[in-house]
């Protein structure tokens, strides 16, 4: 098919498969080819078809409630037929744990909520092709090295020895990678958060061997919004481990057992948290977790915040502003934790009051590399609130950008920005107007 990448899309109800493509060819046209099929069956023969002709599957999107065959069950004998093929799951039914048992059977890519968002599938496809490509020139060039390895003479002990250290490498690399699957599949999408907050930013750059970096949203039935980010320092185990295992308490904590105070869901997720990490057998008390919860509570015109050590900056009227100045002394309960690390706040929701959260490990990075560029971050800062907040999010990339190293960063990288003065609902103009 004049080798270019296949979309296959699958929907057994044909309107919504239509507008599937539609959607697809008006962003990609040339660059794809888009096929469709109205059931498992008719997906898995076209799929048998492209493998006659020597040719493979690119991405394949499917619905996950389809008669005969589940969406899920679809995924899993595609990944058996042809592993390589990236694949997006759409579904209704945003159930956490089944999309962890497909990321685990079927390698699922991403899953998105119906009904999509235009802008939000659109940037997951992007990313899911660009992934495809790259895992292809992984493999041209891995085969590539295999057959240079053959040419070469080496003495056997050596070879021996290197063998072992890089089947443990490649495995401590592909236990990272499934780790930072499913916490790229969990992590909440910039888009998804302007639907509740109309002016926030997201900058999520993580490290591939570390991902300690983690933030959570949810817009709860009480309409607070409440989001939390957070950074976990582990020493040599990667963090993307235990970063997807707190967003998994989140979720439950918030959305099943319905706790929304930030207080008592900072002090369950210690007491959860420290109960699943002791059971484990490589537990350590090295770890470090940093968190932030900020929920802004309309109703109350309130902004509650509790802290653990993740960086909170507060600005009002463009001037940086002594977040203790709204410290409040935690009240003692059985749950209270007795930790001096733990504050409260709670700051009024003003016009001019901005806030941001960000790691911490990359400041003191650049500390260590570039001592009088990390000095410039909180005087950039200040010139920083002279800007529109909607522009805010690109200055501060470029400023990312001048502070890193030419080949690769060796800290994660995440900043959130927000203005809570406005809590209306964005507008269908608002959401077009994100870059794709």
């Amino acid at each position: 098919m004049d080798n270019l990448p296949i979309i296959l899309c699958v929907d057994d109800e044909a309107i919504i498969l239509d507008s599937l493509k539609q959607t697809l060819y008006d962003k990609f046209q040339d660059e794809v080819v888009i096929e469709t099929a109205q059931s498992a069956k008719e997906a898995l023969e076209f799929i048998n078809f492209l493998q006659g002709r020597d040719e493979q599957l690119t991405l394949i999107i499917s619905d996950y409630l389809m008669p005969d065959m589940k969406g899920d069950a679809l995924l899993k004998e595609v990944q058996a037929v042809s592993p390589n093929t990236v694949k997006i799951l759409l579904t209704g039914q945003a159930d956490t744990e089944a999309i962890i048992r497909t990321i685990n059977e079927a390698n699922l890519f991403r899953y998105i909520e119906k009904p999509w968002d235009s802008t939000d599938l659109l940037l997951s496809v992007r990313s899911a092709l660009e992934s495809y490509a790259q895992d292809e020139q992984i493999a041209i060039q891995e085969q590539i090295i295999a057959l240079s390895k053959k040419n070469v003479s080496l003495e056997l002990r050596l070879e021996q020895r290197t063998l072992e250290v890089k089947e443990k490498n490649d495995k401590i690399e592909a236990a990272t990678r499934y780790a930072a699957r499913i916490q790229r599949a969990l992590l909440a999408s910039e888009q998804r958060i302007k639907q509740s907050i109309k002016d926030i930013f997201v900058i999520y750059e993580p490290n591939y061997l570390i991902s300690g970096c983690f933030y959570w949203f949810e817009h709860t039935p009480d309409d607070k919004r409440i989001l939390i980010a957070g950074e976990v320092h582990l020493g040599d185990i990667p963090g993307a481990f235990v970063a997807t295992k707190l967003i998994m308490l989140l979720n439950r904590i918030v959305r099943e057992r319905k706790i929304t105070t930030p207080l008592e869901i900072l002090q369950q997720l210690r007491s959860d948290f420290a109960t699943i990490w002791r059971q484990q057998q490589n537990f350590t008390d090295n770890i470090i977790v940093e968190v932030a919860v900020c929920c802004i509570c309309p109703k109350m015109q309130m902004i509650q915040i509790v802290n653990t050590g993740l960086p909170v900056l507060l600005f009002k009227n463009k001037i940086v502003s002594d977040l203790d100045d709204y410290q409040k002394t935690i009240k003692n309960s059985s749950k209270a934790s007795s930790k001096s690390d733990l504050a409260y706040y709670e700051v009024p929701m003003q016009e001019e009051l901005r806030i941001y959260l960000y790691s911490k490990s990359c400041i003191e990075f650049y500390e260590k590399k570039k001592p009088k560029m990390a000095d410039s971050f909180y005087t950039a800062f200040d010139q920083l609130q002279t800007i529109d907040f909607k522009k805010q999010k690109q200055s501060i990339l470029h400023f990312f950008e001048n502070l890193k190293n030419k080949k690769t960063h060796a800290e994660d990288i995440m900043f959130i920005g927000v203005e809570p003065k406005c809590m209306q609902e964005p507008t269908n103009e608002d959401i077009k107007a994100l870059p794709i």
